[in-house]
């Protein structure tokens, strides 16, 4: 099963609302029809039930003491332990630093 992916329900109203007034200029019938169209998916959108999510921190493990110890890139969580996927301290997820 593919990861989940999320967005901003904001982002999409203002999104679609924009939308809405672009084709609200155009006075052809496609373009009415379109607009109504838009307001069905704003209506859709604003009642949808939302995801409790939280962002992700991405962090890599920092080699130290000669490869005897490692620390995350994020919090300097020191360990001794085998490398894991995810910090047991601040949750990063160790898969690089990415800028997500």
């Amino acid at each position: 099963m593919a990861e989940k992916e999320y967005i901003e329900r904001e982002a999409l109203v203002d999104h679609l609302e924009n939308a809405k007034e672009i084709l609200w200029h155009d006075i052809s019938l496609s373009s009415i029809y379109a607009a109504k169209l838009v307001d069905i998916f704003l209506a859709c959108v604003k009642v949808f039930p939302t995801a409790d999510v939280a962002p992700v921190r991405h962090g890599h493990w920092i080699e130290c003491n000669y490869g005897l110890t490692f620390e995350c890139s994020k919090c300097k969580y020191p360990t001794e332990y085998s490398l894991t996927d995810y910090c047991p301290n601040c949750g990063a997820k160790m898969d690089g630093d990415k800028n997500v």
